[in-house]
């Protein structure tokens, strides 16, 4: 009796042993690398949501068609990339949330050709579904010459990607004093204004492919100060005239 006893305690405490490991394994951190391709200001690929966990080390290689500062939110890693030396980003997932990436670019020509491009193509409503909607509300943000914009859509599906329903659906533009500031699938954006007084804010309904529905919505806001005003009081800090939210870094517990 005293010998099965033994063996009983021999196997209990190495069952125990293959428990505790196989969980120790479960919790390893892992090596999470992302590629990001951005063109026209936009991402290529139609996942913009990265998910990780917590203290896994994380990878962003970040190629683009055109001079960017590479912005992670939150955990404030900002990088530049060019056509000819993508940026890398390399750090350990340590804070859990949803982070926010962006894009800053300097200058707004490449604005005024997207605006004008977007006139070429019109984006039509599939048969039978309702006209959508869209409204838009703007106020000062907390920061100089920060904008918080809101839009409310009916009878549209925000979305990167076609969807197969019968409602339309696609991205909504910015607009700051007819300078295009972005283009969006989250109904809460934050943008600027370069100089202080009133400004007008225009959004815009376009399908996937960035075609126009003619939709629109416009208010006014009223900054007391611009962005470019507090930034020239402040040395060597780098101007950037517009941020473009691409997607976002979720990191789980």
């Amino acid at each position: 009796m005293g010998m099965n006893r033994l063996v009983y305690l021999v196997v209990l405490s190495l069952t125990m042993a293959v428990f505790a490991l196989a969980a120790c394994g479960d919790g390893e951190s892992k090596e999470q690398t992302f590629e990001l391709e951005i063109r026209d200001r936009a991402l290529v690929q139609t996942e913009s949501r990265l998910i990780v966990k917590q203290g896994d080390m994380v990878v962003i290689v970040v190629s683009t068609d055109e001079p960017i500062s590479f912005h992670l939110h939150g955990y404030d890693i900002e990088k530049t990339a060019t056509p000819e030396e993508p940026a890398r980003l390399v750090f350990e997932a340590d804070g859990t949330g949803s982070f926010p990436y962006t894009i800053h670019i300097v200058g707004d020509g490449h604005a005024d050709e997207h605006n004008e491009g977007a006139e070429d193509c019109e984006a039509t409503v599939p048969a039978g579904a309702l006209a959508p909607e869209i409204r838009v509300k703007a106020s000062p943000g907390e920061k100089s010459g920060e904008i918080s914009v809101t839009v409310e859509v009916d009878n549209f599906i925000l979305s990167d990607r076609s969807t197969r329903t019968n409602l339309a659906s696609g991205h909504w533009h910015l607009f700051v004093d007819h300078k295009l500031k972005g283009m969006y699938t989250q109904p809460e954006v934050t943008t600027s204004a370069s100089t202080a007084g009133e400004h007008e804010v225009m959004v815009g309904l376009s399908d996937t492919t960035h075609c126009d529905y003619g939709i629109e919505a416009m208010t006014m806001v009223t900054v007391a100060k611009g962005h470019e005003e507090d930034k020239h009081e402040e040395d060597g800090e780098e101007e950037h005239e517009e941020e473009i939210e691409l997607g976002r870094l979720d990191v789980l517990p």
